[in-house]
């Protein structure tokens, strides 16, 4: 059964989407965010990661949602979750944008 560990509904204005992601699982860990492994630039492209949900308008519904370490990250229109479910993150479909 997959439980969601972190949800955040907005970025802190500080925060870029990537920063947010990395604190996001450091939380659901209970880690500094600088000891999260793997990088995140060791599974997604960030500026790309970036700029497709800067480039979004609300009008578009965009959701990214990837397996980063042992957690499945899904972003939807920015939003960013954490779950523990793994393997749904390898049995979703792929869905290009």
């Amino acid at each position: 059964m997959s439980s969601t560990v972190v949800s955040r509904s907005e970025q802190t204005d500080c925060e870029s989407l990537c920063e947010e992601i990395v604190s996001a699982v450091a939380r659901a860990e209970g880690v500094d965010p600088l000891a999260v492994s793997p990088q995140l630039y060791d599974v997604v492209d960030p500026d790309s990661l970036e700029q497709l949900f800067e480039h979004s308008s609300t009008a578009t519904d965009v959701t990214v949602s990837f397996t980063y370490g042992d957690w499945c990250v899904e972003i939807d229109n920015g939003n960013v979750s954490v779950t523990d479910n793994t393997e749904a993150a390898r049995d979703a479909p792929v869905r290009r944008v």
